[in-house]
């Protein structure tokens, strides 16, 4: 058990930089004072939505029921974010050079990186459950066991959806090592297992909950998200009735599934490993020399080039960052096939405030909602410097400019973004038959957004590079830049579609608010623009590998 701790301390020391709060040697700080603040930022929101839940549920005497809600969101959400995430960890890490050469079991190297998945995955947690808890302590009708029964469901609830997303990983991750395009085949299977969890929980939210629009509508979806994940039912139960047989129960499950999931990968994981390897460094095809073609590319469009082999060749990243924009076109064809169904709703519902002509008028704000949720969430740009790695003193070496090697970044990851969002808002507007200036304004905006959150991934990026990271997977998901991007996209998302409904109903119409967004944003890529060129030159020189 000691050898287990001094490899799992050694692990996270290299492995988790982002906890770290002491400063390296040379940095003027260590930077944990954006992360706490972003984190209680995060925290802060869930704490307002939680009471507004709490607020909703306790007219009906079901305050409890938050606490099974929040559960089963952050369930879902652990195990969409694990599966693409699990690969990356498991599979063909930079550490199995040193591990797979110890003298140690395959269920204790299994258990050292589930256990290192499941820290990180229990800091995340903490800032989603955590304001439930306390709300409930403070509002609700608790029991004198709330506390350490809350303590001992804030520990086990990481492991279920870490286990299976972990299982689902490796199933995705025997699949494509079987194939000489691994890395495709391995993001295209991610996607579809990823949007398939999402579909299910869509599907089992809306036909268990048969009576959206009414009152008492949230209640009977706490209800039926209590039977459905039967820890979270439990854990509603004890906050209110406690048992020690059933939290007996609830620890037994979380312990057996912990077991099981160790098991089943400890006899896989050496098979699959090695089939990853060989599939990530094996030769497909043989190559005659006398056929090569030396082709010369401007210097922009061959960095391009090298940004989109990188970016094509990490699955981690692909799947990371390229999500919301596969959300946007599942948004878009759900908004297009079921908005009919929705201004059914709108027109039964008791409380709801709009009518049904003043949502239909609206088509074209809820359009470009939707667009600003997946552009502003999707900042590719934020890991592209960190991802460099040594490799960095190469392109500081090349005989073209700085700020080049920033603009080739930008480009690819506008490429990237792109075309499916301008695709996805072409079918909008034909659809629900916008004007040709909303059109115009929804396509601009398709543009400024992602370029916004793509200069300013850059700029924070290299404000926060992590040049000597163990994994893809740390860079792309657990770096502090890709975590200061993700609370300023869900920031200024919510802001952006606060400030386009306000606008709109204010009397200035559809027109007005998403130009008067698209103005705004426009601004500020130019500033951003203006301090990229003033200051990225000089933190691209200062970063050492």
């Amino acid at each position: 058990m000691k050898q287990f701790f001094t490899l799992l301390k050694a692990s996270l020391t290299e492995g988790m930089d982002i906890f770290k709060i002491k400063k390296k040697k040379g940095e003027k700080s260590s930077g944990a004072g954006v992360t706490f603040f972003l984190m209680g930022w995060m925290f802060f929101i869930m704490w307002v939505y939680s009471n507004t839940w709490f607020d909703n549920l306790d007219q009906f005497g079901r305050g409890s029921l938050l606490l099974a809600i929040i559960i089963v969101l952050t369930t879902i959400l652990t195990i969409i974010e694990g599966i693409y995430k699990s690969s990356s960890l498991l599979y063909n890490t930079r550490d199995d050079d040193l591990l797979l050469t110890l003298p140690i079991s395959r269920a204790k190297i299994v258990a050292l990186k589930l256990v290192k998945f499941y820290l990180f995955e229990l800091a995340f947690n903490s800032i989603f459950l955590l304001p439930a808890m306390i709300v409930y302590l403070t509002r609700g009708a608790i029991t004198q066991t709330f506390i350490p029964v809350s303590i001992v469901v804030l520990i086990f609830m990481p492991v279920i959806p870490i286990v299976l997303s972990c299982l689902v990983g490796a199933i995705i991750s025997a699949f494509s090592s079987r194939f000489k395009k691994r890395t495709a085949v391995q993001i295209v299977f991610t996607f579809i297992a990823m949007v398939l969890v999402m579909a299910a929980s869509f599907y089992v939210s809306s036909t268990m909950n048969g009576s959206v629009g009414t009152n008492d509508g949230i209640v009977k979806l706490g209800e039926s998200m209590a039977r459905l994940y039967y820890p979270a039912g439990l854990y509603e139960k004890m906050s209110t009735d406690f048992s020690l047989i059933d939290l007996i129960i609830f620890v037994s499950i979380h312990l057996g599934i912990a077991g099981v999931g160790i098991l089943l990968l400890a006899k896989t994981f050496f098979r699959i490993n090695t089939r990853a390897k060989m599939a990530n460094y094996g030769v497909t095809k043989k190559v005659d020399i006398e056929t090569l073609e030396m082709r010369e590319r401007r210097p922009i469009w061959a960095l391009v080039k090298k940004e989109m082999s990188r970016f094509f060749g990490t699955p981690v990243f692909i799947t990371n960052t390229g999500f919301g924009i596969i959300l946007f076109v599942i948004g878009a064809g759900l908004l297009c096939w079921k908005f009919g169904d929705i201004l059914i709703g709108v027109e039964t519902a008791e409380d709801f405030p709009l009518s049904v002509e003043t949502m239909r008028g609206l088509a074209p704000v809820i359009a470009f909602a939707l667009m600003s949720f997946a552009t502003l969430l999707t900042f590719i740009t934020s890991s592209m410097i960190s991802l460099e790695g040594k490799s960095i003193n190469i392109l500081k070496a090349l005989p073209v400019p700085v700020t080049l090697i920033l603009k080739a970044k930008i480009i690819m990851a506008m490429i990237v973004i792109l075309p499916l969002i301008l695709i996805s808002d072409i079918v909008l507007a034909i659809w629900f038959g916008f004007g040709i200036i909303e059109t115009l304004l929804l396509l601009a905006g398709s543009i400024v957004l992602p370029a916004f959150m793509q200069i300013f991934g850059i700029l924070v990026n290299l404000k926060y590079p992590v040049m000597d990271a163990e994994s893809d997977m740390e860079v792309v998901k657990q770096s502090r830049s890709t975590m200061i991007c993700s609370f300023v996209g869900m920031s200024t998302m919510g802001v952006t579609i606060g400030m386009l409904v306000g606008l709109a109903l204010s009397g200035l119409g559809t027109i007005g608010s998403m130009g008067i967004v698209v103005a705004i944003y426009t601004v500020a890529c130019l500033i951003l623009e203006h301090r990229l060129k003033k200051v990225g030159a000089k933190r691209f020189n200062e970063i050492t590998a």
